[in-house]
């Protein structure tokens, strides 16, 4: 994961999940399907995603970043 500043769709977001139905399994996948936002959190192997979340948490409408954080939850799957 990182702060990517990229739209998917673009050549930073393909550069890591490929085009779609490419079918290789070196490349990632979005935790959220067909990707949303300029950030996002990408992953790799046998895991469900249980939560995502584009955190809206202010104080008197006063963010913690430029923008809202990208949080997300993965279960492990057991072989």
């Amino acid at each position: 994961m990182g702060d990517f500043n990229s739209k998917p769709g673009g050549e930073v977001y393909r550069t890591f999940v490929g085009e779609e139905n490419s079918g290789d399994p070196d490349l990632l996948v979005d935790s959220v399907e067909g990707g949303f936002g300029i950030d996002w959190i990408l992953y790799r192997g046998d895991v469900n995603v249980n939560k995502y979340e584009n955190v809206d948490y202010n104080v008197d409408g006063v963010y913690p970043s430029d923008h809202k954080p990208v949080v997300a939850e993965f279960e492990i799957r057991k072989k």
